[in-house]
């Protein structure tokens, strides 16, 4: 398929795994932090998780705008 041959296409799947992982990072140290540490949770800890869901978003817009420049290529 000609679309899947674009040298946009792999770049746009690369961010949006990235981002992916970052996200899901967040959500998982997240449930973790509320779910087992429930007496107190450090603000290092919980600044981790606003950086790392940051990130993440960052990454989805990017991925979101390669992926228009993909999708205007072909």
């Amino acid at each position: 398929m000609p679309a899947l041959q674009s040298p946009w296409f792999a770049p746009h799947v690369i961010v949006y795994m990235f981002a992916y992982a970052m996200l899901g990072a967040a959500a998982a140290m997240t449930i973790y932090l509320l779910w087992f540490r429930k007496k107190e949770i450090a603000a290092k800890k919980m600044d981790l998780c606003d950086n790392l869901v940051c990130v993440g978003l960052s990454f989805v817009t990017l991925g979101m705008l390669f992926g228009a420049l993909w999708a205007k290529e072909v």
